[in-house]
């Protein structure tokens, strides 16, 4: 009897429930892209985050004469924590990329450039997918690795087995089948992985604003021209795939160093480094850009969430007058306020759901029609949550109106009053 109260209600002030239910779908809306923009700035800082607090360097990879960003499986042997170099290096997160076999491979090639990550890089990082799981929800397979693709010319999907090469620290040429597991999404950002330079150097702008975000570069088809795939480096370690240090590297230092342990430390950076940025720089950066957008998001939300409550208390106080009849009506026939409140409560969640279905389409719309391919834009667990709260907080308004209105007021002088 209530809900069918409610739903007449909704239906009889159809225009002004249109009005609120659009501003509701707003909130959500703006809800859902700041917690995207804010969940895609964490999603970088949480892979270092238990180690920029501590010392250590990011920095561009160099050899021993300074003549590329490599470091060659020659230049270094323990990939773990770089302690032939120094042994006072925590777990180093680098790029790995492996050398190629000759043009005679028997292979087919589905990717020019084959990179790996290891450790916090596979497990503390979830780049965006368009489809199937990135690496660190596989488990180990018999007989194969496993590695996610970027969209491309490819037609491969997730679950496909392809065949390729890699040459091994020996020199020898093994042919390994890949389990691919998932397809990354246009867009999404990688560590350390920059274009091909074309004949000009690649300027890593990480090391001019000092933001963590900046050491994760995008992956677009029209700057690479070839899609890029990505392994595990431990699965094809145990194949003993030849690979080397590219590209950038974070270095942090053991806890406990001494000052002139940490300045040993350093020293062993400058000779496998062009540049380097010290963790606390990169912190407080990291930081002051996170409050910035903060302070330019905060303040959209917060308005849209006021101008919706006001709109749900005029729109309650308004509803509630306009059906104080009906309500002295369901008193005198055996009703109760409580009940009255619980009618006002119906209609608003009417409101919300429709809301939330409106929102749904909105962005299901923009996702079809392409527009958020290359954006970070996706309605995760914290937008649905920041939603759910607000439609709570709403719908506590919406109860708590009513009762305001009329728990003071006797039948009889509603019915008097509306003769």
């Amino acid at each position: 009897m209530i809900f069918f109260y409610g739903l007449k209600s909704f239906v009889k002030n159809i225009g002004f429930n249109i009005f609120i239910t659009t501003q509701i779908a707003l909130c959500f809306t703006a809800c859902i892209f700041t917690s995207s923009a804010l969940s895609q700035k964490i999603r970088y800082i949480r892979v270092f985050d238990d180690i920029i607090d501590g010392d250590g360097y990011y920095i561009e990879i160099t050899n021993e004469d300074k003549s590329g960003t490599e470091l060659f499986p020659g230049d270094i042997s323990d990939k773990e924590c770089f302690s032939d170099i120094s042994p006072y290096f925590d777990e180093v997160s680098a790029l790995y990329a492996y050398l190629t076999p000759y043009e005679d491979n028997p292979c087919e090639t589905y990717a020019t450039w084959s990179y790996a990550y290891r450790g916090r890089l596979i497990d503390e990082f979830y780049p965006l997918m368009q489809s199937g799981r990135w690496l660190s929800d596989i488990k180990p397979e018999d007989g194969c690795v496993h590695a996610v693709i970027t969209e491309g010319s490819h037609s491969l999907k997730p679950g496909d087995v392809i065949e390729q090469g890699f040459t091994t620290y020996d020199g020898d040429t093994i042919i390994l089948k890949v389990k691919i597991t998932g397809i990354l999404k246009e867009g999404a950002k990688l560590f350390g992985i920059s274009p091909p330079s074309s004949g000009q150097a690649w300027e890593d702008t990480s090391f001019e604003s000092k933001n963590i975000e900046d050491a994760f570069h995008n992956y677009y088809r029209s700057l690479y021209k070839q899609p890029v795939i990505i392994y595990n480096y431990d699965e094809l370690a145990t194949n003993n795939a030849a690979a080397f240090i590219k590209g950038t590297a974070m270095i942090p230092f053991k806890k406990g160093l001494t000052d002139a342990q940490k300045e040993e430390a350093f020293n062993s950076i400058v000779k496998i480094s062009l540049r380097s940025v010290p963790f606390k720089e990169i912190k407080d950066v990291t930081a002051d850009e996170v409050r910035k957008q903060l302070i330019i998001l905060i303040p959209i939300i917060i308005g849209l969430v006021i101008l919706t409550i006001i709109s749900i208390v005029s729109f309650s106080a308004i509803s509630t007058m306009r059906q104080l009849k009906s309500y002295g009506v369901l008193y005198i026939c055996g009703g109760r306020w409580r009940q009255c409140s619980l009618i006002s409560l119906v209609g608003t969640s009417e409101c919300i759901f429709l809301a939330a279905l409106e929102t749904y389409v909105f962005i299901s719309l923009l996702t079809l029609s392409g527009k958020l391919n290359e954006t970070v834009i996706s309605v995760s667990a914290a937008g649905i949550a920041i939603c759910g709260i607000l439609s709570i907080f709403i719908l506590i308004v919406s109860l708590i109106m009513p009762l305001m209105i009329i728990s003071k007021t006797q039948p009889r002088e509603i019915l008097k009053s509306e003769e």
